[in-house]
Parts: C-alpha cells; sequence; structure tokens
C-alpha cells in the first residue's frame, strides 16, 4: 500500500514538473511556481481529500457570495446567487457614498447557472484557505470575497492587501465566470480597483 502510494506521488510530481515546464516555455512571463499551483494537477491533488461540496451535482441547495469592498475604485458591490437561480445585486458608486445602495433583483438562466457551478468545482476554489501574504501588501487592492454556504458547509475566501490563496488564479476564475453569468449587470460585478501598487510589510505576515 505504501509503495503504491509513493507511485502516485511520484507520477503527480512528475506530471505538475512536465505541465510547468511546459506552460513556462509557452509563456515566459509565468513563473514555474505560480503555474504548478494552479495547473489541474495541483488542483486535483489540493482537493483530493478535501470535503466541499460539488456545487454541481445539485444535491443541496447553495448561496454563493462574491462581492468586492473598500478598494481604490468605482465603488462597493455584493452579488448573491442562489441555487434556484434567483439573484441580488447590491451597489453603492464611490461617487454615491452619502447614497443607500442600488439593489437588482435577478432571475437567472438554470443551464448558465450549472456552467458557473462546474466552473466552481473544476477550479478547486474551495479546497483553500486564505493566508497571509508574507513580508508584502498590496495597497488600494480593496476586499475581495468569496463566500459559500451549502447545508451546514460555509466557506469565506478573501484576498486583500495583507492576505491572499496558494492558486488565487482559482478566486479571479470564477470572478470572470460570474460576470459572464449575468452579463446585464456585469459592469458592476466587475468593479475592481484602478490601481494598486505592492511593497514590502512586515504587518502582513512577516518574511
Amino acid at each position: 500500500m505504501a509503495s503504491r502510494r509513493l507511485l502516485v506521488l511520484g507520477v503527480v510530481i512528475l506530471g505538475v514538473g512536465l505541465l510547468s515546464g511546459w506552460l513556462y516555455l509557452k509563456s515566459p512571463d509565468t513563473s514555474i511556481e505560480q503555474v504548478a499551483t494552479r495547473s489541474n494537477v495541483a488542483r486535483w491533488w489540493r482537493c483530493r481529500d478535501d470535503a466541499r461540496p460539488l456545487l454541481a451535482s445539485n444535491r443541496q441547495s447553495w448561496t454563493l457570495t462574491y462581492s468586492w469592498t473598500g478598494g481604490y475604485g468605482p465603488g462597493d458591490v455584493e452579488f448573491v446567487l442562489n441555487s434556484d437561480g434567483s439573484a441580488r445585486l447590491e451597489s453603492r458608486a464611490t461617487d454615491d457614498a452619502d447614497q443607500p445602495p442600488k439593489v437588482a433583483e435577478l432571475r437567472l438562466d438554470p443551464a448558465r447557472i450549472a456552467q458557473l457551478m462546474r466552473n466552481v468545482d473544476a477550479s478547486g476554489l474551495l479546497c483553500q484557505t486564505t493566508q497571509p501574504r508574507r513580508g508584502y501588501r498590496v495597497v488600494d487592492l480593496g476586499n475581495f470575497e468569496v463566500k459559500v454556504k451549502a447545508g451546514s458547509y460555509t466557506k469565506s475566501l478573501v484576498i486583500d492587501e495583507c492576505h491572499t490563496l496558494v492558486d488565487p488564479a482559482a478566486f479571479f476564475e470564477v470572478r470572470k465566470a460570474l460576470i459572464q453569468l449575468a452579463p446585464a449587470v456585469a459592469d458592476k460585478i466587475g468593479w475592481r480597483p484602478y490601481g494598486t501598487e505592492s511593497g514590502p510589510d512586515s504587518s502582513c505576515g512577516g518574511s
């Protein structure tokens, strides 16, 4: 049994190495570390023992909440999507900070929601946990958050000035899928910082 596990581990490591090398040569501006953490093999390995719900299975109701707040940009936005297709978008533009937020109630196409859930499952996003940035801060980024509730399961993932994920690309793949899901309000769901600046900062978790 132990030798079989070692063999599987060796095959996985070799697969990650080969894939990382190929993608690095294809895109020299992407580091091997970045490629390795977001490859399909790496995501499969990360999720192999995780108890995350597979949302595309439709075995239970769920709620997915995406938000971006507090950044240097157009304003704050929160998008709440339920498994029955109902959704709620709440937005407040920076120029209207003293006004009540604008709220839109939506009903979305089940086929597009099913595709979104397949994207969430395939990204392995729910297999990750938020972690501190080590020795640096990203100023003006704001707070990106995805929350999923399915039965007794709850998960919150945050990317902000001082926190990130091992595979942040998975987070933004889900964000992109949300924008494509609701094109009528995509401009608000797609709000993001006008610009950011990174620099050393030991308060974000040390060096």
